[in-house]
């Protein structure tokens, strides 16, 4: 597939909007590796290094994901735990207040 003039002024700036959001930034680090290491076959090593972007990409989201359920189930432990303190404490000063001659 040939780009030709044509093509080229049929883009609208809503294609051009989205080549530079979605490809932006992998095509420009695949570029920059690609001039770096001078591979000899570079659209191979490009279509390589755009798989693993992507499978890199989604590691990434699903630790986060990963770490955000932990940080939620700690704050949720932590919750419980002082609600459960709270509790105990509310407990024993109705026990003090209730027979003071045992706590005195």
């Amino acid at each position: 597939m040939s780009f030709t003039a044509s093509t080229e002024s049929r883009m609208t700036s809503d294609d051009i909007h989205y080549l530079k959001t979605v490809l932006g930034k992998p095509l420009t680090l695949a570029l920059a590796e690609i001039t770096a290491k001078q591979p000899r076959d570079p659209i191979h090593y490009l279509g390589h290094w755009l798989f693993k972007y992507r499978y890199n990409q989604e590691t990434d989201d699903s630790r986060k994901q990963d770490i955000q359920e932990l940080v939620n189930e700690r704050d949720r432990l932590e919750r419980a735990k002082l609600v459960s303190f709270e509790f105990t404490f509310i407990s024993v000063k109705c026990k003090q207040e209730k027979y003071p001659e045992t706590y005195g």
